[in-house]
């Protein structure tokens, strides 16, 4: 969880930052409607985890599921596999 304390860290220091969270998954996990659910999953275990560590609801502006729609890899190796079952966190500057 170090990349997700160091996002917390950076919105203590910039109380004019938000973030937008995204969840992303792999063709590989199933149809697509799997892969939506997968997805929506994966953001939102970063949004409570960002909750959890006292991150005020106000500074999250949305929390998305893409599903296997855009791929970082297109491998089927493991490490395509991994890269793109992923969330991602965008810092929005107010």
């Amino acid at each position: 969880y170090k990349v997700l304390d160091s996002v917390i860290l950076v919105l203590k220091e910039n109380p004019g930052y938000t973030v937008s969270i995204e969840g992303h998954a792999f063709k590989a996990e199933g149809i697509e409607a799997v892969c939506i659910g997968l997805a929506a999953e994966r953001s939102e275990m970063v949004k409570q985890y960002l909750l959890s560590r006292q991150l005020n609801i106000s500074r999250i502006n949305s929390v998305k599921s893409y599903g296997s729609q855009r791929p970082l890899n297109a491998g089927k190796t493991p490490l395509a596999v991994a890269a793109n079952a992923r969330a991602e966190i965008i810092l929005n500057r107010n």
